[in-house]
């Protein structure tokens, strides 16, 4: 069982990799730009030259398709075995909801910035 603690701590982590690199983006281009970028006025992302860094989002993004809900089926199993976890598991649980609270803020609180992140 402790191998599956390990593996959902580590699940846990990796929905933070597309939140920060999303927000790299948004970073290079208000520094651009010298405002927050807005869809269909500010030229794309693309466009300042870090089409590696919206690459390792999408496919980081995908992948936390599959371990946000993997992540949450561990630990349910794992509660239900009464498994104690330890801080390190919590912190990982943690920063697993403060990214998908992070993509939601930026996808409906800041949509005009979110769209152009993502054009």
């Amino acid at each position: 069982m402790n191998d599956l603690r390990d593996i959902n701590r580590v699940l846990g982590y990796i929905p933070l990799i597309p939140l920060l690199a999303f927000l790299l983006i948004g970073l290079i281009g208000i520094i651009q730009f010298s405002e927050i970028p807005v869809y269909g006025i500010n030229p794309d992302p693309s466009s300042l030259g870090n089409n590696w860094i919206n690459g390792l989002a999408i496919i980081t993004a995908f992948i936390s398709f599959i371990t946000i809900p993997t992540s949450i089926l561990l630990t349910i199993h794992l509660t239900l075995n009464k498994i104690e976890f330890r801080k390190s598991d919590y912190l990982s649980l943690t920063v697993m909801a403060i990214s998908i609270l992070g993509f939601l803020v930026l996808k409906y609180e800041m949509s005009d910035f979110f769209l152009w992140i993502m054009d």
